[in-house]
């Protein structure tokens, strides 16, 4: 955030130089032209000029920001594969113009940020507070208005898909030990004064870089975000880079102080460390005194307070003496104190504990920006838990965490016992939507504990102390308590959750060991109803429903899978970190009640997804914090899934099976040329895949968003989130796909509307690929939810009467797993055991015989009739 108006009054006046790269044309043509250009140059052959050495070093967290905000809608959730083509297509075309990118981003924040933090959460529940309130309005506008609201939430998974990207293509990046802002600017520093380096900048959003030493004037500096212009043109393909550049040494002389001093005027001037009003009165004294001015009577109160604060300090001295004066931090302090000395006149009551209190966060404002506090060695060896850790623990977490596959939001669990549960928009007369994963964090908890080592107290477990061991209040001592910020109505609540202990987690693993050995066969339940004129039964029969058993054999690969696990020696006292994959594998899925047979035996690129769905699933049905908890229904579990099954075939058509080799389409093509990289003078409005809709069709309206519909997608997104750290807990990071392919919330809320409404889904894809996998998906997610009531039957499917459409003979045709339950009663017989037998006969399995006149049995007693609108009907009429 940092000093608040300086970046608005610089830009005011001018200060920043204008400079601009671009490209080769030759070098940025298609590959076509490329290789004719190869072949001309080889007549006649040049020097090939020694390429300069440039660097951007980018603030990340600002960086995909500004990225994000203002290109995409962002109301319905995270759009987050469109972002990632952006993402790509800027990193890119920087990358074009010669210059070498280091991307740093923020890790855990220091204790001193505590109220900082505390007030930008409040602050976002605020804002969320404003947009769920007037929901209807921001749906509507779907243009730039609501693009670059002032009220705008980035999307939860922005950071967690950013770094999968940067590191995919290859880019350098590095999360910090603490604030990246330090470092950012001492990188640039040494990178411009490097005799080898043509040129280097410091890129970020945060005003503090005015204050930062950002490098030589001439050949460094800082570039503001919003003053970085990347254009492309479409004829020549040439790439342009136009930026304004600001100096230390132009601020300091536009200000009329030394710029040792410039630390001091930021904290006087108020910025994250140090409230504007701490010495406001004494500097509208100083400026009444010496101009006859009222600081509250200016037009504008933070320029006025930045000219005011700047002739305070000259008042002290600071505009005088040599730049490079070697007692320069005497200097500081020295003016320092005297300020604070002079307060006794102006607050004679002020005690000396309330100065002292002044100067020590006064030091330490300064501190920060000084490059030395921002080393890469900086707090990760004394702060929170880490002073009694495990080496071996700490260490491999450090590396990960340096290189973004350990979340940052781990890592301040592991410094400050915290966890911040970051609010996004939901439905604020309900329970947070963080609410519904905080078991599996309990989990993620006790796995870090024993990871590093350490014991409720943050004291080091002794080697052979028995599990179990309880303290004064009874609670076990192997577990470790955090403190959750989370939301409780519109304020936000600090929170003690204990971890998971020792004990409780060798009970799971040898739980998914066992679990390993019966799973031999499966069983899929099919309620027994009539399917053309479904009714009700009577409350006494409610659970009275007959049904009907299928028995399926497994098939090769997932018993060899079973055998594997069944050999696991899981011992008590053995640390997680020691667990071989296999072992960590099934603590995973265990913790998320998906290690089950179905869930084993998808692919891995939709493994994560069953297994977010059936936690979410089961959290949502049986939470003891939710006051209102209620099943999710069986139309949303649909949506989520098949939502991302239209994603895959828009963004990511290799990762179907079959589909591997299939080249894009021309509507994917245009889609990802129409993507462009941001411009600050027009915003460009970046398709969607619902741009070109489900059936094809381009789609005007904007898909209906209701609190639950929002409040389910942000529950949706944050189990995610913390499926991944529970992954990055247990250094499973293979296990992870493109988090980006698992959701897109403008698409989500259209397939919602759909499948609300009963529409069958699988006929809306573009492969019987996706078809089949809709329908394994499905299959390991409902596996023993939907009989027991976890998965509320809100809305029945029916198959579309009359003539088949191609994609129905294809679904016929080709060989996959259904879903038998989760349609609800009134699908037809050839969409339950005709797809049940195609499933046998793609897996090599026997089927037992079923008579399909058993399968669609009338249920006894009287009810009313069902009458269904659209493709399929409703009885939850209450779920909107």
């Amino acid at each position: 955030m940092g000093v608040l108006g300086l970046y608005s009054y610089f830009d005011s006046k001018s200060l920043g130089q204008r400079r601009s790269w671009a490209t080769n044309s030759a070098t940025n043509r298609p590959d076509s032209d490329q290789q004719d250009a190869v072949s001309n140059h080889s007549v006649a052959e040049e020097p090939t000029p020694t390429p300069p050495r440039r660097y951007f070093i980018i603030d990340g967290n600002a960086y995909i920001h500004h990225l994000y905000c203002g290109q995409f809608e962002w109301i319905f959730g995270g759009q987050y594969s469109s972002f990632v083509t952006l993402l790509t297509a800027h990193i890119r075309a920087l990358q074009s113009c010669g210059f070498h990118l280091k991307v740093l981003f923020d890790g855990p924040l220091p204790l001193q940020k505590l109220r900082t933090r505390v007030n930008r959460d409040t602050e976002k529940i605020h804002k969320m507070n404003k947009v769920v309130g007037d929901l209807e309005h921001y749906r509507v506008l779907r243009g730039a208005g609501s693009r670059i609201s002032s009220h705008f939430l980035i999307p939860p998974l922005v950071m967690e898909v950013t770094l999968q990207t940067l590191r995919s293509l290859g880019v350098d990046l590095m999360v910090c030990d603490g604030e990246a802002d330090g470092l950012v600017a001492q990188l640039a520093t040494e990178k411009s004064l490097d005799e080898g380096v043509d040129e280097a900048y410091a890129i970020s959003k945060d005003s503090d870089y005015f204050i930062y030493n950002t490098g030589s004037s001439t050949k460094g500096g800082y570039i503001p975000l919003d003053n970085l212009f990347v254009s492309t043109n479409p004829i020549s393909h040439t790439t342009t880079i136009t930026v304004t550049v600001y100096s230390q040494s132009a601020i300091s002389d536009h200000l009329g102080i030394q710029p040792r001093f410039l630390p001091l005027f930021a904290s006087l001037t108020g910025n994250d460390y140090l409230r504007p009003d701490v010495f406001e009165d004494q500097i509208a004294k100083s400026l009444a005194s010496a101009t006859g001015q009222r600081l509250s009577a200016a037009s504008n109160t933070n320029h006025a307070r930045i000219r005011a604060t700047a002739g305070f300090l000259k008042e002290y001295g600071a505009g005088s003496g040599s730049k490079s004066d070697p007692e320069a931090k005497l200097h500081v302090m020295n003016v320092m104190n005297r300020i604070l000395e002079d307060r006794k006149e102006l607050y004679p009551s002020e005690g000396d504990e309330k100065r002292e209190g002044l100067r020590s966060a006064l030091e330490e404002s300064i501190e920060q920006y000084s490059p030395s506090i921002t080393s890469s060695e900086s707090n990760l060896t004394t702060a929170g838990l880490l002073s009694n850790t495990s080496t071996t623990g700490l260490d491999k977490i450090k590396e990960a965490l340096r290189s973004g596959q350990f979340s940052f939001k781990l890592m301040d669990v592991v410094c400050n016992r915290m966890f911040w549960c970051t609010p996004f928009l939901e439905d604020t007369d309900r329970e947070s939507a963080w609410l519904v994963s905080r078991e599996m964090r309990r989990w993620i908890y006790g796995i870090l504990a024993r990871n590093l080592n350490i014991d409720k107290t943050g004291a080091q477990w002794e080697a052979g102390q028995k599990e179990g061991k309880k303290d004064s209040d009874g609670d076990d001592e192997s577990a470790l308590d955090v403190v959750e910020y989370v939301r409780r109505g519109d304020h936000l609540s600090a929170e003690i959750i204990t971890g998971a202990s020792r004990l409780e987690l060798d009970e799971v693993l040898k739980s998914a060991r066992a679990k390993a050995k019966k799973r031999t066969t499966r069983r899929v339940s099919v309620m027994d109803v009539d399917t053309i004129d479904f009714q009700a039964p009577e409350a006494e029969d409610l659970h009275k429903t007959e049904t009907m058993s299928i028995d399926i054999n497994l098939g090769e690969e997932v018993e060899k899978e079973q055998d594997k696990i069944a050999q696991l020696d899981i011992k008590g006292e053995e640390d997680v970190l020691e667990l071989d994959e296999a072992s960590r594998t099934s603590l995973f899925l265990e913790i998320l009640g998906a290690d089950t047979a179905q869930v084993r035996a998808l692919p891995k690129q939709f493994l994560v997804l069953a297994a977010t769905l059936r936690y979410l699933i089961n959290a949502l049905a049986h939470s003891k914090t939710r006051s209102n908890s209620s099943p999710i229904a069986n139309f949303e579990i649909i949506a989520f899934v098949a939502s991302v099954l239209f994603l895959r075939e828009k963004y990511y058509p290799e990762t179907i099976p079959s589909l591997s080799t299939t080249s894009l389409s021309g509507d994917h093509q245009q889609l990802q040329q129409a993507v462009s990289i941001p411009s600050q003078t027009s915003p460009p409005v970046t398709p969607s895949p619902l741009s070109h809709s489900l059936s094809g069709t381009i789609l005007d309206e904007a898909p209906p968003l209701t609190k639950r519909s929002l409040h389910l997608s942000t529950q949706y997104q944050h189990t995610l989130s913390t499926v991944a750290l529970l992954a990055n807990a247990l250094y499973l990071e293979d296990i992870l796909p493109s988090l980006a392919s698992l959701y897109d919330g403008l698409l989500f809320q259209q397939t919602l509307a759909l499948a609300r409404g009963g529409t069958l889904l699988e006929q809306r894809m573009q492969h019987p690929e996706s078809v089949a996998m809709y329908h394994r998906i499905l299959a390991a997610v409902e596996e023993d939810f939907v009989d027991t009531g976890e998965i509320d039957v809100v809305v029945v499917f029916r198959a579309t009467s009359g003539k088949k459409s191609q994609q129905q003979q294809q679904l016929e045709q080709q060989e996959h797993i259904v879903s038998l339950g989760i349609f609800g009663p009134d699908m037809e017989p050839v969409n339950q055991l005709a797809s049940a037998q195609a499933f046998s006969s793609s897996s090599g399995s026997s089927l037992k015989a079923a008579k399909s006149t058993g399968v669609h049995k009338k249920s006894s007693g009287s009810s009313k009739k069902r009458n269904g609108g659209g493709g399929g009907s409703s009885s939850g009429g209450g779920r909107n």
